[in-house]
């Protein structure tokens, strides 16, 4: 899987994640997954603020891309006191990952820093956030263009946009237009209307949109349409950040064919110097080769089950490929 994700990123020039900072962030519906240890069999998703899950997913990505070694920005939604969108103040307002700007390690610990110093304040101003981060973004998207690579803009959030719907979508479409940019709303809530208004703006765009909720919400999501997958929270990292790898937008709209089945498997769980896996079509060959792969690769965190286990149900495969006959 690294192999794969490293050919992706190489096209990534960027990634812009604006953090919802509004007041509603301190309400205490937030969930996050504990790192994990050696040794960990039964994990229990923790209770928490949104804000305290919005700082968990902020620093993941930025330890992420730091690895990764891409550049990637950070902005609160409400900037601090004394800051305005014409003047946004580096380590207060925003920070940046980049591979060209120093030590990337000390560039992570800004990131903590800065999200240590914020905390839920204000209104959810998206419209007027997404138009200041395109005018403070404008040298490095030409650059973009200039790369043929692309963007992503993450808006990690809870609530609705000031000013509403129509705002927003016009900001976020100006963007689209005139960069290469896809979009992901990351929803750190639980409140089914914030839920559904997102989930009808995606329906309703013309442009590139993932709407996302938490680890365990969106496990439940692909549990129904595709049971034989343990969805396990580098998956959602990779979508929380933005990805143009296919397979992975549509985790939770449908159930796979065969040949999805097997390329996501082969994607996730094949590594370099493997035995080429037999045709899924010659089903018990097929099986024999994947119950022998499962057995060297490790356990991972199952958000469904809340413990850890294989990246694939043997048996789920099985039916899910013998109704692709």
């Amino acid at each position: 899987m690294a192999e794969v994700v490293a050919k992706e990123d190489s096209r990534v020039g960027m990634r812009i994640f604006i953090l919802d900072n509004s007041g509603s962030t301190g309400d205490d519906d937030g969930l996050y997954v504990p790192k994990l240890r050696p040794g960990d069999v039964n994990v229990e998703a923790q209770p928490c603020t949104r804000w305290e899950e919005i700082k968990r997913m902020a620093i993941d990505q930025a330890e992420l891309n730091a690895q990764a070694q891409i550049p990637c920005k950070f902005f609160l939604l409400n900037p601090s006191q004394g800051s305005d969108w014409d003047d946004l103040k580096a380590g207060e307002d925003y920070c940046e990952i980049n591979p060209l700007h120093g030590n990337l390690q000390e560039q992570v610990q800004a990131v903590k820093r800065m999200l240590d110093n914020s905390g839920p304040t204000g209104t959810t101003p998206l419209a007027e956030c997404i138009n200041a981060v395109g005018v403070h973004m404008e040298a490095e998207m030409e650059s973009i263009i200039d790369e043929d690579q692309r963007a992503y803009l993450v808006l990690v959030t809870d609530g609705l946009p000031d000013g509403g719907m129509d705002e927003m979508v016009q900001e976020i479409r100006k963007l689209c237009a005139e960069y290469p940019l896809f979009v992901v709303v990351r929803l750190c809530t639980s409140e089914q209307d914030v839920v559904d208004y997102y989930n009808e703006v995606d329906e309703e765009v013309e442009f590139s949109l993932d709407v996302l909720c938490n680890l365990e919400s969106e496990a439940r999501e692909i549990q129904q349409v595709n049971p034989w997958l343990s969805y396990f929270p580098e998956l959602h990292s990779i979508r929380e950040g933005g990805t143009n790898l296919r397979l992975l937008d549509l985790l939770d709209e449908r159930p796979f064919t065969g040949d999805e089945i097997a390329k996501f498997i082969q994607m996730i769980m094949h590594c370099k110097g493997d035995n080429p896996m037999p045709e899924w079509r010659d089903l018990d060959k097929y099986m024999q080769a994947l119950k022998e792969l499962d057995r060297c690769r490790p356990k991972v965190y199952n958000p469904c089950a809340r413990t850890m286990k294989s990246m694939i149900d043997i048996e789920e495969v099985r039916n899910a490929l013998n109704a692709c006959m």
